[in-house]
């Protein structure tokens, strides 16, 4: 699974919100960033990200990824078993 820094994505979003209401009542980025405690870069990047998730989506999040991982480990065995099949039939062993 990957790892997260010192926020999940659930309070990624929640972040994000903040900001987007920030703007609204008319705060400057600088501001923002403070009020949050992040980065101009690090808000770019969530909003590049995380901006088109809800809360749910962005909880299911890590077990997704971990689920992710699991089926891709589960193909590569699987690769590797038919490609060992493939070589004895063949008669290349």
């Amino acid at each position: 699974m990957k790892k997260f820094g010192t926020h999940t994505p659930e309070q990624f979003v929640r972040k994000l919100d903040a900001a987007q209401e920030f703007r609204e009542s008319g705060s400057n980025m600088a501001q923002i960033w403070i009020e949050l405690g992040i980065s101009e870069s690090i808000l770019n990047r969530w909003q590049s990200t995380y901006a088109a998730m809800t809360k749910s989506e962005a909880k299911e999040l890590p077990r997704l990824c971990e689920e992710n991982t699991r089926l891709k480990r589960l193909l590569g065995h699987a690769e590797l078993y038919k490609e060992a099949l493939r070589e004895l039939s063949e008669g290349n062993f």
